[in-house]
């Protein structure tokens, strides 16, 4: 099995993650990465050790090294999505089932009156309901029609 390794330098700048240096041996890297943090124009910076195996074509990445700065972000973005994850399932296993929030949409699902119950469908709301989608399905194909009479009426089919 013959694999390559490299340790390649990402820098992260203005929003977006660049290769910047590519090196056979951890310490260089390692050693570039920490003087390019320091650099203001540069947000973080990390190294990544990338396993390629020729035979299978399978690629394996790494950090090896991450940035103070980087770090930080990186533990905080950890956290955020930690204590998110926490409270969704505390509000799922409060309310007994799926946790849906009805927020955006007026009143919160979770207080004031109880849902009212929805009423049976009788024959002659269901027979409403044909009938409107009926007329709409003509009203919408006559528009079709007139529509195309307009651009037709000048043509060799009008005679």
């Amino acid at each position: 099995m013959a694999r390559q390794v490299y340790y390649e330098v990402h820098v992260h700048q203005k929003g977006r993650w660049e290769i910047h240096a590519r090196h056979d041996d951890a310490v260089p890297a390692t050693e570039e990465a920490k003087t390019l943090d320091v650099l203001a124009s540069i947000d973080e910076v990390k190294v990544v050790r990338d396993t390629y195996d020729t035979e299978t074509g399978n690629s394996l990445e790494t950090i090896v090294y991450r940035s103070p700065k980087g770090q930080k972000k990186h533990i905080a973005s950890i956290a955020a999505a930690t204590m998110a994850n926490r409270r969704k399932r505390a509000r799922s296993s409060r309310s007994g089932g799926a946790d849906l929030d009805f927020s955006l949409f007026g009143k919160s699902s979770r207080g004031g009156k109880p849902p009212v119950a929805a009423k049976p469908q009788t024959f002659t709301t269901t027979l409403i309901k044909i009938l409107l989608i009926i007329l709409f399905g003509v009203t919408l194909a006559g528009l079709m029609a007139f529509g195309s009479i307009v651009f037709l009426r000048d043509t060799s089919f009008s005679s």
